[in-house]
């Protein structure tokens, strides 16, 4: 995979979040939300490593989105983000083994996961 794909299949979510779970496994990572009240994004977590994004279609509201981001691989310090009602899942890739960014859209606004390495 090269430049940006949208992924329009809800099936292919799930196989397509699995291969960039594995393709960018523990880099650090900017994950920035929108913020209604704010007008624009806000930085939720920032250097943290990746370590997995997956898609449960028989989640609530339509399916949820996970992201999961720690510290290192201990997991001693962890965040997962979740985003209910997801309208587009984006990929942006940097060459054939590695990605840049993670575009995701819910209902209730916007989710970037930016790599930082």
């Amino acid at each position: 995979m090269a430049g940006q794909v949208t992924l329009d299949r809800v099936a292919d979510w799930p196989g397509a979040l699995d291969a960039f779970s594995r393709r960018n496994l523990c880099r650090r990572a900017r994950l920035e939300v929108t913020d209604p009240e704010q007008r624009g994004f806000v930085v939720e977590a920032e250097r943290y490593r990746f370590h997995g994004a997956s898609f449960d279609p028989h989640g609530p509201h339509g399916g949820l989105l996970s992201l999961m981001l720690g510290e290192d691989a201990a997991g001693t310090a962890h965040l997962t983000h979740a985003v209910s009602d997801v309208r587009a899942i984006e990929i942006v890739a940097a060459d054939d083994r590695r990605d840049r960014t993670l575009l995701v859209e819910g209902v209730r606004g916007q989710v970037v996961l930016t790599f930082l390495d």
